[in-house]
């Protein structure tokens, strides 16, 4: 469990170098961002891991401050049942393109009706979509 703080506002800035891309993993753990995360910064290529790796709890992100990512940029997320967000944004609406991929955990099988949360954020924004 870690947290990350920024007082110019810009506490993760996530972008690859030509031909190879920036990634960041978050497993069996939490990560809280007090500060900006940018994900594909300048059109380079980065990715965010949000994971349970061979343990019994789920990695977390939560972030106190705006995410963006561009379309250079994926963020993918394990699905467990039963547990809160991965991830969790507060403050500012976020702001997410690119891609968006779902990992489902080995010892969950999804049934029908299953609701399982992604993303929260307190905000709903219209040019982002629904959360």
């Amino acid at each position: 469990n870690r947290t990350m703080e920024s007082s110019s506002g810009d506490a993760i800035v996530l972008g690859g170098v030509s031909g190879l891309p920036a990634s960041l993993g978050i497993t069996n753990g939490t990560l809280t961002v007090n500060g900006n995360v940018r994900l594909g910064h300048n059109d380079r290529s980065a990715k965010i891991f949000v994971l349970n790796e061979e343990g019994s709890y789920q990695g977390r992100l939560i972030i106190n401050g705006l995410y963006k990512q561009t379309d250079a940029g994926e963020l993918e997320v394990e699905l467990e049942y039963g547990q809160p967000a991965p991830v969790q944004i507060t403050s500012v609406p976020p702001r997410i393109a690119g891609v968006l991929s779902l990992t489902i955990a080995d010892d969950y099988i999804p049934q029908d009706g299953d609701i399982i949360p992604i993303v929260t954020s307190e905000f709903i924004d219209k040019d982002s979509g629904e959360w």
